[in-house]
């Protein structure tokens, strides 16, 4: 994507700035999946927990999307690149703030690497010090009780403060921006976004019809990834927690990815596959590749669909159906020796 360089909020930089979150939260799903399908037993608490991660994160892609369309721009689905190529707007690299491995995924099983970049992706702002003694972190954002100002640093964002050490940051940003150029100067249209999940389950808002939707929808992205703070607790708030999951991931929705993956590594790394680099089976490797990077081709061009025709498309079970889904197809990767790629 093209992206506007300015230190003034303007509406095509804002517009950016949520095209932006669409690639982040894309961003994250091969990285999550690739270590996801290198567990060999479905049944140990990291599959079911990083399982749960994932669903949440094909939600965040869905608000992501659904905000492009209400600020009157089109959400864009590639696929990532990894092991250091730039996010717009995102530039963690700073020794600082200690988040330098955010842009630098390494595809690869799961392992004290990835589950220390995972980590990092999802650690709370204000707990950076915890987890990196390193200086320079703004203090934490209650988002439950603090005033309007206060959830998204208002002041701070007045004028664009990228680039963002954070994720979380870039969002804050994004809400401001839109309270800066004036939320009377978006449509708010809701013809073609989705809502994927069964509204009669979710407390939390899916389509986004003003601009109070779109505080709920980035509050239910922060709250899920990092949970609150209070107590050393990372406690999703009831109303934004994920109800309508697969049986086997539903019991973690109370808990943040940030705390799921702090018990992961409580808990201990389960068995992984290796790569095989005898090439016993190099067709096999080759067939393996071909069908995941195809099927994930195909996903992209689906999700493009979707928010082009606003037609309802189930990304989500083309992601995880447990017979043909994506995770199947990576999960093969594994199975015979050979990491999965995207594209």
């Amino acid at each position: 994507m093209t992206t506007t360089l300015t230190k003034t909020w303007t509406k095509q930089l804002v517009q950016d700035h949520a095209k932006t979150a669409v690639a982040v939260e894309l961003y994250t799903l091969p990285f999550y999946l690739t270590a996801l399908a290198s567990i060999q037993d479905k049944s140990h608490y990291a599959y079911k927990s990083l399982l749960s991660i994932c669903i949440e994160e094909m939600l965040h892609l869905q608000l992501a999307a659904n905000l492009c369309l209400a600020l009157d721009t089109q959400p864009e689905f590639t696929a990532p690149k990894y092991d250091g190529n730039p996010i717009p707007y995102l530039d963690p690299n700073n020794p600082d703030t200690g988040h330098h491995k955010l842009i630098n995924a390494k595809l690869d099983a799961l392992n004290a690497a990835t589950l220390d970049l995972m980590l990092d992706i999802e650690t709370p702002s204000g707990l950076e010090t915890h987890r990196h003694p390193e200086k320079g972190i703004r203090t934490v954002i209650n988002q439950v009780e603090d005033d309007f100002k206060k959830i998204w640093n208002i002041e701070y964002h007045q004028t664009p403060q990228y680039p963002y050490e954070t994720i979380g940051e870039m969002y804050d940003a994004l809400v401001a921006g839109i309270h800066y150029v004036g939320e009377n100067n978006f449509s708010w249209n809701t013809q073609k976004q989705q809502a994927i999940w069964d509204t009669d389950k979710e407390g939390f808002t899916q389509k986004i019809t003003n601009f109070e939707d779109a505080q709920e929808a980035v509050k239910t992205i922060s709250f899920q990834g990092e949970g609150t703070t209070a107590e050393d607790k990372f406690a999703v708030p009831e109303k934004y927690r994920l109800e309508n999951e697969q049986e086997d991931a539903h019991e973690f929705n109370e808990y943040s990815h940030y705390e799921r993956l702090l018990e992961i590594k409580k808990e201990g790394l389960p068995a992984v596959y290796t790569t095989n680099n005898d090439e016993q089976n190099p067709q096999a490797q080759s067939d393996a590749l071909n069908d995941l990077q195809l099927s994930f081709a195909q996903l992209l061009s689906e999700l493009d669909s979707i928010w082009t025709s606003g037609d309802y498309g189930d990304f989500w079970t083309t992601m995880t159906d447990r017979d043909n889904g994506i995770i199947v197809k990576a999960k093969t990767c594994w199975q015979v020796g050979v990491i999965p790629r995207w594209s």
